[in-house]
């Protein structure tokens, strides 16, 4: 009986230890971190796909998938920078220009092309990894490319510089201009010569160069000078048909972008024009310009054109004082200074009014005349003859600004002789000096 007594005690101590023992720390569940995929660090890096991740929260307007489409986007158009940076001689300002308007043309196709390849979500940010092949890409604009045939349609140009021709010009060169990327990758692997791009440039600039400005008086045409405020009329010409053209858009240009009027608009039935006044009595350069964008109906003719045609005026106020800076007395010598000075003196003062001074400080615009030759200083044999050509050019200068109002070739002389270059370059200099005056003294 103490047995059981005393083992129903040491059991009871026991318990009560325990129960006054303090409680184990219950150890927290760990929560199994999200993995973050790689490709939130930095696109991978793929020869056949292009990659872009875009990333949006729930408050965001835009979606990761459309963010991530935005930035491909962008990439593609910095690749096309680098594609003509690289293979085509391209003015900065007009890069991002002419890249900016074939990725628009391209927008359907880059939203045709995407997938996205996986998406996450992280503390609320929604994350899209976007990508387009590569491959599927260029056969796409490749083949957009041929579906217009370009050849076709150069076949269907004629000899005539009408309407009906630059319509379809206008056309061709918006389709160029889409696919420029596609040509200059293409033009690595043939012979340039060959070349499409090459063949609407020579079309293009070839009806440049019979585009002929005609004004009246006629005298203009050699020496472009016109007072304030008289009536000039101006025709345009084809060269090559000597017909009058009627279709082709021109535009005055006074020197700021701000000032140029559509002279279309401001020519009388007989194409008359009244040279506008000098709003500060300075004098100012008139330039006559063929209006490309409006005939063509393109921001970028001027990607194909070599030599923009203009014609351009010296507009003189009445009464300006001019300074002779120089003159031809090393043409001929029996032409000396003293009578070239007082003829081209007399005739300017008589037909613009103008006030020569014998100080260049004193006088409001500065008057050059230069002479230069150009010829062939070899030949293929004694039967080819060398050939000489002499220029007199004049160059008008604001005292004040510096800013050149004229610098024109007012008379050129060609000579031909079969021993010597030196005999044909003496022959046109002396053939210049007489006409020389006149075609000044008109």
């Amino acid at each position: 009986m103490r047995q059981i007594f005393f083992t129903i005690l040491i059991f009871l101590f026991i318990f009560s230890i325990q129960s006054c023992s303090p409680k184990p720390e219950l150890t927290p569940v760990q929560k199994s971190k999200k993995r973050v995929p790689n490709w939130i660090k930095g696109v991978p890096i793929d020869i056949e796909k292009w990659y872009k991740v875009g990333q949006a929260s729930a408050n965001d307007s835009i979606t990761s998938e459309n963010n991530a489409l935005s930035l491909m986007k962008e990439k593609l158009r910095l690749d096309l920078e680098k594609i003509f940076i690289e293979n085509y001689e391209i003015k900065e300002k007009y890069l991002h220009k002419i890249t900016k308007h074939i990725m628009s043309g391209r927008k359907d196709l880059i939203s045709s092309l995407k997938k996205i390849d996986s998406s996450f979500v992280d503390n609320g940010i929604n994350y899209s990894l976007l990508s387009i092949n590569k491959k599927d890409y260029y056969k796409n604009i490749a083949q957009r490319f041929n579906n217009y045939d370009v050849e076709k349609q150069i076949s269907l140009l004629n000899d005539d510089l009408k309407i009906e021709n630059l319509i379809i010009l206008s056309s061709i060169i918006d389709h160029l201009v889409t696919h420029f990327d596609y040509l200059l990758i293409k033009n690595n692997k043939k012979n340039v010569e060959t070349d499409i791009l090459e063949k609407t440039k020579r079309i293009i600039n070839d009806y440049n160069d019979r585009i002929t400005f005609s004004l009246e008086p006629a005298i203009i045409n050699s020496l472009p000078i016109a007072k304030n405020g008289v009536n000039i009329n101006v025709s345009i010409y084809d060269n090559k048909t000597n017909q009058k053209l009627d279709n082709i858009n021109t535009i005055l240009d006074f020197g700021s972008a701000t000032d140029l009027i559509n002279v279309t608009d401001n020519l009388t039935d007989v194409n008359e024009l009244k040279i506008p006044l000098s709003h500060d009595g300075n004098p100012y350069s008139l330039t006559f310009k063929i209006d490309y964008e409006t005939m063509l109906n393109t921001p970028f003719f001027d990607f194909f054109l070599f030599d923009k045609k203009e014609f351009k005026i010296a507009v003189v106020p009445g009464s300006k004082k001019v300074f002779l800076n120089e003159t031809i007395q090393s043409v001929n010598s029996s032409l000396n200074e003293s009578i070239f000075n007082e003829s081209v003196k007399s005739c300017f003062e008589s037909k613009y009014e103008m006030v020569f001074v014998n100080n260049e400080d004193d006088a409001d615009l500065s008057m050059f005349f230069g002479v230069s030759s150009i010829g062939n200083t070899s030949r293929a044999n004694r039967k080819q003859p060398f050939k000489s050509e002499a220029f007199l050019s004049i160059k008008v200068v604001d005292t004040k600004t510096k800013n050149i109002i004229l610098d024109h070739i007012i008379a050129t002389q060609e000579a031909l002789n079969y021993d010597f270059i030196e005999r044909a370059s003496i022959k046109a200099l002396r053939g210049l000096a007489h006409e020389s005056l006149s075609a000044i003294c008109f």
